[in-house]
């Protein structure tokens, strides 16, 4: 006869984290809430983590810890036919803080949720799903991580020059404020594949960021009034501007500007500027650029 997980099988695991009991309470609360039934969440005989691409089967279909530190690339967990998986119940977790997502991919043109995939993007993000013989359900989900971050940053004393080729009305001859930035507190974002002024968001999830950018500037020439901008793409958000006279030059001078920005992924970030008075250049001796959601 088959046996239902109990609280008192839970209680008699031994040493399992906080974490791993609350979430095998809250399975366990689920399944009582289902009629599906006779639907038999049992526990596996191992641990183990997957390193490899996986394919859920009835045999590995009550644990699965996903491990995808060695690869390149998101760690696929291939679940089978929704019409031979009624009744399935399946825990996955994400084991480690790489970069890497898992991605729970339903078999063909199936869904899970509604949606195409399911991604598992944070160190110790679990979900338990089951099947109704038609699709993929999200039955209970730990997500650790509520938000993504990212910074690039500069700082240097004699900074880098920033060609001006013309005179900027605000919204012209605009140029992209490009030194040698280095990558820093980055969750799903990335320094777009060089540092060189771009935060870049690598997240699956397209959602609206604070987007927080300082510049410190000395400008070639006295009086000289500058505007500088958020660029999204290579297009300065007109809603980010913010502009600034420098009475002279051979004096730093700091400049901030805030914004929301809608961002996809892939999608990047930059800062811009334009001096509104002289065709001349302007130094940069620091440069930070922050993402937050």
């Amino acid at each position: 006869m088959k046996k239902r997980l109990s609280t008192l099988d839970i209680a008699n695991m031994g040493d399992i984290s906080a974490e791993t009991w609350l979430f095998l309470n809250t399975a366990l609360q689920e399944t009582k809430r289902m009629k599906m039934g006779d639907l038999v969440p049992l526990l596996p005989p191992s641990w183990a983590p997957i390193q490899a691409v996986a394919n859920v089967t009835a045999a590995n279909r009550q644990m699965i810890v996903a491990d995808a530190s060695a690869l390149g690339s998101p760690l696929i967990v291939a679940l089978p036919p929704a019409a031979t998986s009624s009744g399935f119940l399946v825990v996955i977790k994400k084991k480690t803080a790489s970069v890497n997502y898992i991605t729970i991919d339903p078999d063909g043109a199936e869904l899970i949720d509604g949606a195409a995939t399911k991604d598992l993007r944070h160190q110790h993000n679990a979900v338990f799903i089951g099947c109704d013989g038609v699709e993929w359900w999200v039955l209970s989900e730990i997500e650790t991580a509520v938000g993504s971050k990212g910074q690039v940053s500069y700082f240097n004393t004699t900074g880098k020059a920033i060609t001006i080729a013309g005179v900027s009305n605000g919204s012209t001859n605009m140029v992209k404020v490009d030194p040698t930035t280095a990558m820093l507190n980055a969750l799903d974002f990335s320094n777009g594949g060089g540092n060189n002024g771009r935060l870049q968001y690598t997240g699956v999830v397209t959602k609206y960021f604070e987007v927080d950018a300082t510049v410190t500037i000395d400008p070639a020439t006295n009086n000289d009034s500058f505007v500088i901008g958020i660029a999204k793409n290579g297009t300065v958000d007109a809603t980010s501007k913010a502009m600034q006279k420098c009475t002279n030059n051979g004096q730093n001078h700091g400049m901030s500007i805030h914004v929301l920005v809608q961002l996809a992924q892939n999608d990047y970030v930059e800062v811009y500027i334009g001096n509104m008075t002289n065709i001349a250049n302007v130094t940069v001796k620091s440069l930070n650029i922050v993402g937050v959601n």
